[in-house]
């Protein structure tokens, strides 16, 4: 604080409260002509008297509530309980009227709040001692200790300055001290201070960015000694919250409390300061509070209860089970302890429960609360959170502790889920990460053998082709985005537990669960599944690990050691770690069916790769797994997959004549394969979705049918347009000049902005070559030469399509137009390029905008083509002239920008690539070298022309202009 007013704060109320309390303990009428807030006792309406507030009469029939032997304190008005009269209450206004406490927020002014603290505490247990049985007599000092405990709040507004004070001179051990006072208001009170001193966002100051040390202490403080007393006081306080039935302030402060030393405990585990920790044992906060406690009793009760704090209760369960030191402390959740207080109230109008003797079962619990949600879905959000919450809770119970994992075998957990699964309901997808067993130990072998037991590959594989998955709830799917995102985490669940299942089973597992499995991987749609999603995830590793080096944080990294790791869990976080799962999982069908190791194989060479992806990702994630520091960071810990290699190389060298090497021969795919796949038009991105797949031969004719057919539809739409308005022009009277304005509008310009749209669609393909423009470094490695030249991409797929179905349009138009040899010979080299990119797959990442975006100025230039005499409308351009300018102005500024600046920075990014291709070794180059020889001397030849055509258009702008007086 800057000054000494602002410092000081006045805690006692005012004396017009007091008076309006004196008038509420001595009438049974208040007139008040407008609701002015509640009052204690009384109602507020209109009656025999008028509007106000009438006072409030009990029911002679209605048993009374045992009258309390202490003194009630309401925070908010300070006001006692104990109804005396109104004269007292008058003198006591007047008393704190006139002594209004300040607080000065200072050392000096800790060291006078403490030595008032002790004085209060003394004359209260003084009078408390000396009048037991008569709690008006120690109602004032009470009062007294109240004000001063809640007077200590402010000093969080310095905890630098101030906290340090607060330990010197004992008030931290005094307040948990406190904690054991017999006025359960009091305790209220000191936990609501605590909780004020403890915000988590106290922790680091936020000018130097440094922990404070300050609060750590005092935060450290709380948890060795006041953690058991804390805890202790949640029955305590749950048990005085009145008559409603409602859970008391106090509750709601001790959890909030607890919640934010774990937070601070996470946040300083999580900082980068070394030898800063919350606690010098060397535990989580949340394992000692485990230990030292029975809070997760009172957690568990609370659930099996039902209680209004069962939500609560799922919320910290949730915080306290991410915490892996909470096992070792706490191992078996089966057997909890039950809860019980060390603090025994002796107010005799508090109800005390029998002890409890039996032992609470938190698995069974945590699967009763998923249990209610089987075949029905969530109404609330609330009971959206609290199901989500029980799987997650649940499913770190069972995978930290192999005591959890028994208990959820044997008390059916397998066959909740797999019900679940059947109704097809928001728990079924909830509870599917419950099934994902990465353990070693034998209870997750027992588990994975239950799962086929139990019928689960049943609902596993719909899911894992994309149908039956679970429905979301109403009131959670409240977006597109939301929807997507749960359908794509089911999946991502899915493939674990698949992985788990090939992990596990082997011939040695009952009812026959290794083969069961096997056999329904032998559908050839399902090898292609597996094969499209490895190749999906391998792209998105690649991609998250190519963005990565092209980042700022990698340019923030100095380190090469830490860089590398860097890009390690960012490319296992972007999909590669289910690369790796799906991997293990074809090996395991490759090693176990010759039948899904010929489809796999056969899949992968009709995508231009091989057996040798797979092997890359096995050998990969050995390496992974074998880094114990890079395990550690991305906390995964896997059983080395070696057995997997070590058969699949074995199995190759024996069923098939191609050997796995680094050099291997990549087959184009047979007619029969190219048959066996399904017959779609490739109009949309989503027909190309549905099969991750460059498309069949049939399907592309089909496509360049459908187009043409399409583009001739729409000339003679043109001319049947301009034959009706043919009387707006005398040029639109002849029938020549409506077929070539029919031809150029309807065909040529349509069919270049088609191309220039689908193009632009696609544009986050060459994302990288962009952000290399804007500057970042390593955004074009030459390393990447080869993914850019030979993947795959279906929006650039397509527009090589539709330009080749263009160009083949045009080809037909130019013979029966008579255009030219020179025209004929220009839509015979597209077409053969575009052809040459789609079936080599060679530059698909270049073609988005040499047969895209780039046609932008093309279809300019067909509109400015029918102002020409010898190919366009004669005597157009004499009709309109500054049309004519217009669109030609138009058309030079898109060739400048389109030709002149673009192309030649995607031609050296292109040029380069193709001449690291030619000179490396890699196997897929082999059998394209004759394609990438042909498209560099086109693209060279095309380039050359871009300059001469530049020089015509300067030369004929400026005749132009000058016909029309601009220059």
């Amino acid at each position: 604080m800057s000054s000494e007013a602002g410092a000081k704060r006045p805690l006692s109320s005012s004396v017009d409260d007091a008076l309006d309390r004196i008038v509420i303990g001595g009438s049974d009428f208040i007139p008040s002509p407008e609701f002015a807030g509640s009052k204690s006792g009384y109602y507020f309406g209109t009656g025999s008297q008028g509007t106000g507030y009438y006072l409030e009469t009990i029911d002679k029939d209605q048993p009374k509530k045992k009258p309390r032997k202490d003194v009630r304190i309401a925070e908010d008005q300070n006001e006692t309980r104990v109804i005396v009269s109104a004269a007292e209450l008058l003198e006591q206004a007047e008393g704190m009227a006139s002594n209004t406490k300040v607080v000065d927020l200072s050392p000096k002014g800790v060291k006078v709040a403490a030595a008032a603290l002790q004085k209060a505490i003394q004359t209260n247990e003084i009078q408390r001692a000396k009048f037991s049985d008569d709690p008006s007599q120690y109602m004032e000092s009470e009062i007294a200790l109240y004000e001063n405990i809640a007077m200590l709040k402010s000093f969080a507004a310095e905890p630098a300055k101030l906290y340090a004070s607060l330990i010197e001179h004992d008030v931290v051990s005094t307040l948990l001290q406190l904690l054991l006072h017999e006025n359960s208001d009091v305790v209220t009170t000191v936990v609501s201070v605590l909780l004020e001193w403890l915000d988590s966002s106290l922790l680091v100051d936020e000018d130097e960015d440094t922990f404070v040390p300050q609060v750590v202490t005092v935060a450290s403080f709380v948890i060795k000694d006041g953690a058991e007393y804390l805890v202790g006081n949640l029955s305590r306080l749950e048990s005085t919250n009145g008559e409603d039935d409602q859970v008391g302030r106090g509750v709601e402060d001790v959890l909030a409390l607890l919640e934010n030393l774990m937070e601070m405990d996470l946040l300083m585990q999580q900082s980068a300061q070394e030898g800063t920790y919350l606690l010098a044992s060397g535990l989580s906060v949340a394992a000692t509070i485990c230990k030292e406690t029975l809070l997760v009793s009172w957690l568990f009760q609370q659930i099996n209860d039902s209680t209004l704090m069962k939500d609560r209760a799922l919320e910290l369960l949730a915080l306290l089970s991410t915490r892996e030191d909470v096992y070792s402390v706490f191992p078996d959740w089966s057997r909890i302890r039950p809860y019980s207080s060390t603090i025994i109230e002796e107010s005799s109008d508090i109800k005390q429960g029998p002890t409890p003797t039996a032992e609470i079962d938190g698995i069974e619990a945590l699967l009763q609360m998923i249990a209610l949600f089987r075949k029905k879905q969530p109404e609330t959000d609330q009971e959206v959170e609290s199901l989500e919450n029980a799987c997650l809770v649940l499913s770190l119970a069972l995978a930290n502790s192999e005591h959890n994992a028994q208990a959820f075998l044997e008390r059916q957990g397998v066959e909740l889920v797999v019900r679940c699964l059947k109704e097809r309901v928001h728990a079924g997808g909830a509870a599917l990460k419950l099934l994902d067993f990465n353990g070693s130990k034998t209870v997750h072998k027992l588990l994975c053998e239950q799962i086929v037991e139990s019928g689960g590959l049943k609902y596993l594989f719909p899911i894992f082709m994309g149908h039956n998955l679970p429905q979301m709830a109403p009131v959670a799917a409240t977006t597109k985005k939301a929807k997507r995102d749960w359908n794509s985490t089911i999946g991502e669940w899915v493939i674990r537990i698949l992985y788990s299942l090939t992990r596990h089973l082997d011939d040695s597992s009952p009812h026959d669960s290794k083969q069961r499995l096997l056999a329904k991987f032998v559908e050839t749609e399902r090898c292609d599944r597996l094969v499209e999603k490895i190749i999906l995830y391998d792209q998105k590793a690649r991609m998250a690990e190519y963005k990565f080096f092209r980042s700022d944080d990698e340019e923030s990294l100095d380190d090469e050691a830490v860089v590398q790791l860097g890009a390690l869990e960012t490319k296992l976080k972007g999909g590669g770690d289910l690369w790796h799962r799906l991997s293990a999982i074809a090996a395991f069908c490759c090693t176990g069916s010759k039948r899904c190791h010929g489809r796999i194989l056969s899949q992968l060479q009709a995508k231009d790769l091989g057996i040798g992806l797979i092997r890359d990702a096995l050998e990969e994630f050995i390496s992974d797994c074998s880094d114990s520091d890079a395990s550690q960071t991305i906390g995964a810990v896997e059983a080395r997959p070696s057995g997997f290699l070590r058969r699949i190389f074995s199995l190759q060298r024996k069923t098939c004549d191609l050997l796995i090497c680094t050099k291997e021969k990549m087959c184009r795919p047979t007619q029969q394969q190219l048959q066996q796949r399904s017959l779609r038009v490739l109009w949309s991105l989503d027909s190309f979705h549905e099969c991750n797949e460059k498309p069949n031969l049939s399907s592309c004719v089909l496509t360049i049918a459908l187009l043409i057919l399409f583009l001739t539809s729409v000339e003679h739409t043109c001319r049947y347009i301009f034959a009706i308005y043919r009387d707006a022009h005398e040029l639109f009277e002849n029938e020549v000049n409506r077929q070539i304005l029919a031809r150029h509008l309807g065909v040529d310009t349509l069919s270049c902005l088609l191309c220039a749209a689908t193009g632009w669609q696609a544009r986050e393909v060459f994302e990288p070559l962009m952000a290399a423009l804007r500057g970042h470094k390593n955004a074009m490695p030459a390393a990447g030469h080869e993914q850019r030249l030979y993947t795959y991409h279906p929006g650039a797929f397509r527009v090589a399509l539709i330009f080749l179905g263009y160009q083949l349009k045009n080809l037909v138009d130019t013979i029966a137009w008579n255009d030219g040899p020179e025209f004929i010979f220009h839509h015979v080299f597209s077409i053969f390029t575009a052809y040459g990119s789609m079936s080599s797959g060679v530059g698909l990442f270049y073609a988005i905008f040499f047969f895209g975006i780039s046609e932008v100025s093309t279809a300019i230039l067909c509109v400015l083509a029918n102002f020409d005499d010898e190919h366009g409308v004669v005597g157009l351009g004499d009709a309109f002239p500054m049309t004519k300018v217009v669109v030609g102005l138009f058309f030079v500024v898109a060739f400048i920008v389109c030709r002149c600046i673009l192309w030649p920075i995607f031609s050296y990014h292109f040029s380069r690539d193709v001449l690291l291709a030619l000179k490396g070794d890699d196997v897929r180059t082999k059998t394209r070298r004759g394609w990438l020889k042909f498209f560099l001397v086109s693209l060279s030849s095309l380039s050359v022309l871009q300059v001469a055509w530049l020089g015509q258009i300067l030369v004929i702008a400026q005749q132009e202009l000058k016909g029309v007086g601009l220059l």
